[in-house]
Order: structure tokens, then sequence, then C-alpha cells
């Protein structure tokens, strides 16, 4: 699943400082980013890491003011509350997870299998490899 900057923005009522149309597929510690992830800024003790990340986006405070150049590949996303608008978006993508449809690939059926009684196609995936039954 990915996103654009300034989709992130707008869900977060926040302002881009930066590329609206860069795309973000994965989250990182700030020290630990690297290109397609999305991090926060909220401990001062971290600002340095603004500086340096590989991350294309950072969450700032809307009153975030840079000592330094930013990379020129790292976009800011400015809101009231770097750290909420994180959990935020954490929250938001775990109840993504569980709305998925459809049958995964690569998916596998066993000639072989039967469907026990009591029990209906109703199933709880977690990935392709992993999967079982409900019994409703």
């Amino acid at each position: 699943m990915q996103f654009s900057a300034g989709q992130i923005a707008e869900l977060l009522e926040g302002t881009v400082d930066g590329d609206a149309q860069v795309l973000v597929i994965d989250v990182s510690k700030i020290e630990e980013g690297r290109l397609g992830t999305l991090t926060f800024l909220s401990n001062p003790k971290y600002t340095e890491h603004v500086y340096t990340t590989a991350a294309s986006v950072v969450i700032v405070e809307k009153g975030f003011t840079p000592t330094k150049a930013i990379p020129k590949h790292t976009t800011l996303i400015r809101v009231h509350d770097p750290r909420a608008a994180f959990a935020t978006l954490l929250e938001m993508h775990e109840k993504h997870q569980y709305e998925r449809k459809g049958i995964e690939q690569p998916s596998y059926v066993s000639p072989k299998a039967k469907v026990g009684k009591g029990c209906t196609s109703v199933r709880s995936a977690t990935s392709a490899m992993a999967w079982s039954w409900k019994k409703v």
C-alpha cells in the first residue's frame, strides 16, 4: 500500500513542505529511515536525524524550524502533534490490514482438503502462507 505525502497531509490535516507527490510504502525510525519510508520527529533528542535521514517523509511539528538543510529527498509534513499524527496513521494502517478481501496469491488448496462438519468457507487470513478455518 502506498500513499503520497499530499494524501497523508490531508488525512492528518497538515501541510506539505516539499514534494507532495513523493510516495511512501513503509514506516521507519527516523535514524533508520530509507527511501520510501515515513517517520516522525517529536522528541528534540532526535532532531539531528532529520538532517541525515534517508526517509522520504518526516512528520514534524508545525513550528519546526530547521537549523540546517533538510535532505533534498525528504519531504516534511507539518502537523500540530507529530506523535499523535503518526499514531493515527498506524491505527488506520492496522484497520486496513484486516479489511482485505479476495484470494491472496499464491494460494494453494490440497485436492484432498475437506471442510469439517460445522465449518464454512469463512476463514481468517494473515498471509498467503497462514490461515485457519473458523467454526460458525
